[in-house]
């Protein structure tokens, strides 16, 4: 789950024929939310690069949660999961 996303700079535009590389640390951590800092580069030159947050939700929870997510065809759903509607 995003959370925040901080300091994003884009530098050039990426073409869909470009092969993107991705250079992705993790900062720090408090409890389950996470801080990672990021570099995009095409052909070893910066593209963009951010800093976000982000954290690991139960997937059931999101669901009650956020009575209005789209489910992939392909989830699978536990056959225990209720349905609040």
């Amino acid at each position: 789950y995003l959370m925040s996303v901080d300091k994003a700079r884009f530098r050039n535009p990426i073409m869909p024929d470009c092969k993107l590389f991705l250079e992705i640390k993790a900062i720090r951590s408090r409890g389950r939310v996470w801080r990672y800092q990021g570099i995009a580069k095409v052909n070893e030159k910066k593209m963009a690069d951010a800093e976000w947050a982000a954290t690991i939700i139960d997937k059931i929870q999101l669901l009650i949660d956020h009575q209005t997510a789209i489910i992939d065809s392909k989830a699978k759903i536990s056959k225990n999961t209720k349905n609040s509607s």
